[in-house]
């Protein structure tokens, strides 16, 4: 809004008399003040007076944004300057990779370089900038791992959870077919390794809790590849009502990680849809797989978020073009409420290293993938 216009005000050659000027000084100010406050009530808008420079503020009450319910338009917009705007104290943001295998081609690699860094220097720096950073490791941690590059036994030296730490790392997923590649005792191992670390764990006891600045998170983790085996969480309906329930009764948030579906695909399959819609219904605020290697589309239920698959992230599979893709996705939650979601494209060089796609081109090849039917 305009400013009151301020103007110098010189004594008439008249009043010649320091004395008379000194008598004027009240008068002039207080036709000063009167004229201030005129100015004010007649330019500020309803709600505003006394709010001489109208400039934008974080907001800071839950009157003040009430998020409509997110759209596809919403996650595949390139606007997202928006969030910014908002309470940076009621703002937290998780970054969720695809697939994490540091074995097989990679583990021999970074033994060759002595660098197990390796696989996450290009990507480190922003996996860093989130509130929470999680993946799901499709690999045990052993001492002594037998270097194979083929097979589909897995294995990482224990030394690759530097890697995991140097792009941040919070939070676990263990909950696939590869976790038992080495027995409970690799599966063991590797759990204590990740939570000597500070790592959290999930996928093994559901829910894990996580605080960030005054909420709770929770994390579950299941796999519905293979038949059932102990150590694991299976996903059944019977496992994941008891279990959201009391993560819902816990925290503030609750997000849901399954291992499933079929590989090589980028349409989600019917086993899928039902687990992750049930995973909605049972009181989850947003629902990510993994598995496929391939990305997979999105979903919106019941203004929830399904993000079907991710792709792979750190993997060696690297003789097709769909299994080097893969994205990260940037979830963005205010208070308890999911309010965005971004999908940043990768593409995985030298059998077991992403970096993020800078060709648009390609950006929207993998975007678009992951657009449903409806929103194309």
């Amino acid at each position: 809004m305009p400013r009151p216009e301020l103007r110098t005000i010189l004594p008439s050659q008249s009043l010649n008399h320091v004395g008379h000027f000194v008598l004027w000084i009240p008068i002039f100010g207080l036709l000063f003040l009167l004229g201030m406050g005129v100015t004010v009530l007649l330019f500020s808008k309803p709600g505003t007076a006394n709010q001489l420079v109208s400039a934008p503020q974080p907001i800071t009450s839950v009157q003040s944004f009430n998020p409509a319910p997110l759209t596809y338009s919403d996650i595949f917009s390139e606007e997202k300057t928006w969030i910014a705007t908002l309470s940076a104290e009621r703002v937290r943001t998780i970054l969720v990779t695809g697939d994490v295998m540091p074995g097989r081609s990679v583990n021999i690699y970074t033994k060759k370089i002595g660098n197990v860094l390796w696989p996450y220097e290009n990507v480190a720096r922003v996996m860093q900038s989130a509130d929470l950073t999680v993946v799901n490791l499709e690999t045990p941690f052993i001492e002594n791992c037998p270097e194979r590059n083929s097979g589909f036994t897995f294995c990482a030296e224990a030394n690759n959870v530097e890697g995991l730490l140097s792009m941040g790392t919070d939070v676990v997923s263990v909950a696939n077919n590869h976790a038992l590649n080495h027995g409970i005792t690799g599966l063991t191992f590797t759990d204590q390794l990740l939570q000597s670390n500070g790592i959290a764990v999930t996928g093994i006891t559901n829910p894990t809790l996580v605080p960030v600045r005054g909420r709770t998170i929770s994390f579950l983790g299941y796999t519905d590849v293979g038949p059932p085996v102990a150590g694991i969480a299976y996903a059944s309906e019977e496992r994941l009502t008891r279990e959201i329930r009391e993560a819902n009764e816990k925290s503030d948030i609750v997000i849901v990680f399954f291992h499933w579906g079929n590989e090589y695909t980028h349409t989600p399959g019917a086993r899928q849809r039902m687990f992750g819609r049930t995973a909605i219904d049972l009181g989850a605020d947003l629902v990510v797989g993994a598995h496929p290697h391939w990305v997979q589309e999105v979903e919106l239920y019941k203004d929830k978020l399904i993000a079907y698959s991710h792709g792979n992230f750190v993997f060696d599979q690297g003789w097709s073009e769909e299994t080097r893709r893969g994205v990260v996705g940037k979830y963005t939650f205010y208070d308890e409420r999911l309010i965005n979601a971004e999908f940043l494209p990768i593409r995985i060089a030298d059998y077991g290293q992403p970096s993020f796609i800078s060709d648009k081109t390609i950006q929207k090849q993998i975007l678009d993938s992951m657009k449903p039917s409806l929103a194309k």
